[in-house]
């Protein structure tokens, strides 16, 4: 059906409640009725859903995690939108996109917290796990996003985490990736944490080993002469390069050789061969400890030892060691954790307050200056009369109470020439108190024009003898400031000062052009100091 101002109802809008009075059959609104309510009638369908019910979904098993220090960055699951068109949602929140009736979340990256994008083949990585700070240092991230300025991976970085590579000593060239490790010279292994061969050590060792093989090779030898042989060939070497249990078995051998020739036994029995090798052996025995314990006293030797021992006991202590710190520190951690959570949303709260009382010290200030204003406006028919001589009996006493009005009315009419009775003065009182027979008054007249009058005519009382002068009646605030201005003046930092309906003026120099003053601030600026008690931030 056709609606008068060109709009067709179809089923892709929903009538709200509050208009059902109109049926679908007979829809139809003129101009007069339509024009102001169009946008109350309609809402949009998103998959059959309006309002809040559409575009969003839940993800249970997926959220995006915003870097810390954002209000939601224990993560979020709900993508929320609007549904601002038939099928077609506004997605606003960071990490979702819209995809026509749904509010969809970003693609999963591996090892990433954060993504973004406005669609499925845009999708970028805004934070990788582990990173702690987006600067280029080593060890303070986990994986590293942007390689070459690629943003759709994190790669993992060398750090210290245990599913990483610590590469130290060592460093990781190619923008700290932990595939380019590269162990300093002398240590290797998955971390760079393990020495490499050390030569002193298993030369030693070596020694010992080809020492016992000569020793077992003796032995043999004495095992597999033959019986009818009164001599034997000796092993080809000398005393000087063979080892002390080598030289003992030839000097054995020796003496054997020498009992058979003077006797006239052509061979060694048998007791006599087991006797020799049982010295043989407990020789190399001798000999033997005697090598381990100057290898001990060897500081070389221990210098390279001890590392060796004491990476193996770490080996084996370690993972009890981690076990047991981590139990010891889980609780704590956890507490840490929602301690910082909740100092993070006391800070973002108390940064809301703070901007709250900025805006209403802001309110204040302006509600204070329109007060003093409305409080010297109210001034404005108000002028003091100065040094006013109180009168006396014969006595030389002052008369109470003192009639003010014809004080005033004696100054005005014959110092100042003018011609004002009572009914020009609506009241008049003293104020302060009496100094040398001298008084203050404050006096408010009927009318501006009269206040004006008198003020105009001030002149006349110049050089009286009573040093009588006449001011207008300013606010507390306005007569801090012309103390202020006194003393500038008093210095020859200003050149003078006055003030005209309430307003004060003042001039740094003789031909230059008159300035307003409003506040200390004003004052500041001319070279005035900072009294104790004053308020800086004053407008």
């Amino acid at each position: 059906m056709e609606f008068h101002m060109g709009y067709q109802f179809n089923t892709h809008y929903k009538i709200y409640p509050e208009f059902h009075q109109f049926s679908y059959n007979s829809y139809v609104l003129y101009a007069s009725a339509f024009s102001n309510n169009m946008h109350r009638l309609f809402s949009a369908i998103c998959d059959g859903k309006i309002k809040e019910k559409a575009c969003t979904i839940h993800y249970p098993n997926d959220k995006i995690i915003y870097r810390p220090g954002v209000a939601t960055d224990r993560g979020e699951t709900y993508s929320g939108g609007k549904c601002t068109a038939p099928d077609k949602c506004d997605c606003p929140k960071d990490g979702f996109y819209a995809d026509g009736p749904y509010c969809r979340i970003c693609p999963k990256i591996p090892n990433c917290l954060h993504r973004k994008c406005n669609s499925l083949s845009s999708n970028l990585c805004e934070y990788c796990d582990g990173e702690i700070i987006d600067e280029h240092k080593q060890f303070w991230r986990a994986y590293i996003r942007g390689i070459n300025g690629n943003y759709k991976q994190c790669v993992k970085a060398c750090s210290w985490r245990a599913d990483s590579t610590r590469c130290y000593p060592g460093s990781c060239p190619d923008h700290d990736i932990a595939t380019s490790c590269k162990c300093i010279d002398g240590f290797g292994g998955h971390h760079c944490d393990k020495s490499m061969y050390n030569f002193t050590t298993h030369k030693m060792a070596d020694q010992v080993i080809k020492e016992k093989q000569q020793q077992s090779n003796i032995v043999s030898y004495f095992k597999n002469t033959p019986k009818h042989s009164a001599k034997r060939d000796q092993p080809s070497s000398s005393p000087d390069n063979s080892s002390p249990s080598m030289q003992q078995v030839e000097k054995l051998a020796r003496l054997v050789n020498l009992d058979t020739s003077l006797s006239d036994s052509s061979l060694p029995n048998s007791d006599s061969t087991e006797n020799i090798m049982s010295s043989v052996e407990k020789e190399t025995v001798f000999k033997l400890s005697d090598v381990v314990c100057a290898t001990l006293k060897n500081q070389e030797f221990m210098d390279s030892i001890i590392p060796l021992i004491t990476e193996k006991v770490i080996e084996m202590v370690k993972p009890k060691i981690v076990q047991i710190v981590d139990e010891c520190m889980q609780p704590h951690l956890l507490s840490i954790k929602h301690n910082k959570d909740a100092l993070i949303l006391n800070t973002v709260e108390l940064n809301k307050y703070k901007e709250e009382m900025k805006m209403l010290k802001t309110k204040l200030d302006k509600v204070e200056a329109r007060i003093e204003e409305q409080e010297q406006y109210s001034r404005r028919t108000s002028l003091r009369f100065h040094n006013v001589p109180a009168p006396t009996d014969d006595n030389g006493d002052i008369i109470k109470p003192i009639n003010t009005d014809a004080l005033v009315l004696d100054i005005c009419n014959k110092n100042l020439k003018l011609n004002l009775n009572t009914r020009d003065i609506g009241r008049s009182h003293p104020i302060g108190d009496i100094k040398d027979g001298k008084i203050a008054i404050i006096v408010r007249f009927l009318s501006y024009r009269q206040r004006q009058l008198v003020f105009n005519s001030k002149r006349y009382l110049k050089g009286n003898k009573s040093k009588i002068f006449i001011a207008e009646n300013l606010t507390k605030h306005r007569y801090d400031l012309l103390h202020r201005l006194n003393t500038l003046r008093e210095k020859d930092i200003i050149h003078s000062f006055w003030t005209h309906d309430g307003s004060i003026i003042v001039k740094t120099t003789e031909n230059a052009r008159p300035k307003k003053i409003n506040s200390r601030q004003d004052i500041y600026r001319l070279g005035g100091e900072v009294l104790e008690g004053d308020d800086q931030n004053e407008d």
